[in-house]
């Protein structure tokens, strides 16, 4: 799920430091420490704003969504 956001923020024109935002569905709020695990890798110094919400169930039996806002300057 991040390297498609990644490649959806860079394909704006931005970078991963652009993400403002990022609202996080869990299917299971056991997988927190691991969905935290690789939210580091992708922003080693701290990251946006982040919500992580547990959710009874996701589209087509998922096991996470997120939902990501960047901040892109316009040229």
């Amino acid at each position: 799920v991040m390297d498609k956001i990644k490649k959806a923020v860079e394909a704006g024109g931005a970078s991963m430091d652009s993400v403002v935002q990022l609202s996080v569905f869990l299917a299971k709020i056991d997988d927190y420490d691991g969905m935290n695990k690789v939210f580091k890798t992708y922003f080693p110094h701290g990251g946006p704003a982040r919500t992580t919400v547990a959710v009874a169930a996701l589209p087509g039996n998922s096991l996470v969504e997120v939902n990501c806002i960047a901040a892109v300057a316009q040229k």
